[in-house]
């Protein structure tokens, strides 16, 4: 099943906090085609929204530089993935 990772990107200078320094190259991974979330999460806190942007800093922070890179997603096994989607609709068919 195809997959798709998010990264966490500190700018990593002076002005950088602890907490993003500590999660730059964190990574989420997520199996496609389930929808991705509104919200991500490391170490049991909520650290980017949706609708928000960073939250790493809860609310009283407005300024963070941050960003999230969504990485190329891995495809290489989409191949096989179409073909079991189309031996299941073949199934469902017959």
């Amino acid at each position: 099943m195809p997959s798709i990772t998010i990264t966490w990107n500190a700018i990593n200078d002076a002005r950088t906090c602890q907490i993003c320094k500590d999660l730059h190259g964190y990574k989420w991974t997520f199996t496609t085609p389930e929808p991705l979330p509104t919200e991500l999460t490391a170490n049991g806190m909520i650290v980017w929204n949706i609708g928000m942007g960073s939250r790493a800093h809860g609310h009283e922070r407005h300024n963070c530089r941050c960003s999230l890179i969504m990485d190329e997603p891995d495809l290489s096994d989409v191949h096989e993935w179409v073909e079991q989607k189309l031996r299941e609709l073949e199934e469902t068919q017959t």
